[in-house]
């Protein structure tokens, strides 16, 4: 979805994941992810990235609600290198928010390299299962930023086998002042999509445009900012990043955080599950604009 900020994006998947199951519980009765059942015991979602050092998946029982309990369930996730056949157990988090939505997550230390193949499976304690192989893509060089101006940018991707997603991410924090100075400040971060302006410029190469001042101004539109009070934003840090996708990524998907925004009925690579799970390789490299940008 072009244009849309993400803000907070562990949050922000936990919303449009509750929104989803909702929708679709609404838009078909013959469709109900949240009643448990033998055939579609779990959904499992997110990506194995190999130039992460954490692995975080969302793994959920299906449920009759659409909140977490505030007890983690029983079962088990491993997750296993299909050439070697090691498998690794995968740890559960549950994490608690004050306004009663709930977030069960399986990780793991487990390095995750480029160009292999690894499974998901998530089992209950009466042995049902639901399972995902996903297939990492290989390796790539970090992206190329040509500097302009200071405040524009031209960056270039190179041996990409499908382009996942490119995002600039800003972390923020924003001074709210009135008469008499500094009200109050809290921090932020910001998640702006770019995909949609990627531009293919040769098998596997792309460029990306990159204007900072029409960053900033996306930002500011989505500060609610009370009458009488005006704002400053202070950079803390920004950063480009992109990531390839395996053959799992489908085109559809406009990025990385719009996984959970999939129809889990029409579009699912989860063996006797819901979701979507897919392998990637990203980069990252920081773009701090000038001030004269702001």
């Amino acid at each position: 979805m072009p244009g849309r900020i993400r803000k907070s994006r562990f949050r922000y998947w936990l919303l449009l994941t509750a929104s989803l199951l909702l929708t679709l519980s609404s838009c078909d009765d013959s469709f109900q992810p949240l009643q448990e059942n033998d055939t579609v015991p779990l959904s499992i979602y997110g990506y194995l990235d190999a130039s992460a050092d954490t692995q975080w998946v969302r793994v959920t029982p299906i449920r009759d609600q659409v909140n977490q309990p505030p007890v983690k369930p029983e079962m088990q996730v491993t997750l296993e290198h299909l050439e070697t056949g090691i498998i690794t157990v995968m740890n559960d988090s549950l994490f608690l928010f004050d306004d009663g939505f709930h977030i069960l997550n399986s990780w793991s230390l487990k390095t995750i390299e480029p160009g292999q193949t690894y499974r998901i499976k998530a089992v209950r304690p009466d042995g049902a299962a639901s399972q995902a192989q996903i297939t990492i893509p290989g390796d790539f060089p970090a992206p190329i930023l040509l500097d302009r101006d200071g405040c524009k940018a031209l960056m270039r991707i190179e041996g990409l086998e499908k382009l996942a997603d490119v995002q600039s991410q800003w972390h923020v924090r924003i001074l709210f002042s009135g008469i008499g100075g500094t009200i109050y400040e809290r921090e932020g971060f910001y998640f702006i999509p770019h995909r949609d302006k990627a531009e293919r410029v040769a098998d596997g190469a792309y460029t990306v445009q990159i204007d900072t001042r029409e960053e900033l101004a996306q930002i500011r539109n989505e500060i609610l900012v009370p009458p009488g009070t005006s704002i400053i934003i202070q950079v803390l840090s920004r950063q480009l990043y992109v990531a390839s996708g395996g053959p799992e990524w489908n085109e559809e998907i406009t990025s990385l955080s719009d996984i959970a925004f999939a129809r889990f009925d029409l579009l699912s690579n989860v063996e006797n599950g819901l979701g979507f799970i897919l392998g990637i390789v990203s980069k990252s490299i920081p773009y701090i604009p000038v001030p004269r940008c702001f």
